[in-house]
């Protein structure tokens, strides 16, 4: 089972420095703010539904969930 740490370790996987594929568009106050949603909120609450009885529910499915949202919000 993860625990909280390491689900927040996978925020490192985007890097937020200038030389990132990810750093073209975004300005560096927009990729905080989004850091600091998932950081605060959205990891402790991948956990949860990680932890949850559900059997279905997995930490990957939540991410998902979540990309498919931002999509959806931003289209």
């Amino acid at each position: 089972m993860k625990n909280l740490k390491e689900y927040g370790s996978h925020l490192t996987d985007f890097s937020l420095d200038e030389n990132s594929e990810y750093s073209q568009c975004m300005s560096e106050d927009a990729k905080q703010a989004v850091k600091t949603l998932c950081e605060e909120m959205l990891c402790k609450e991948a956990m949860d539904y990680h932890n949850d009885a559900h059997e279905n529910h997995t930490y990957e499915g939540y991410i998902s969930e979540c990309m498919g949202y931002l999509k959806e919000a931003m289209g």
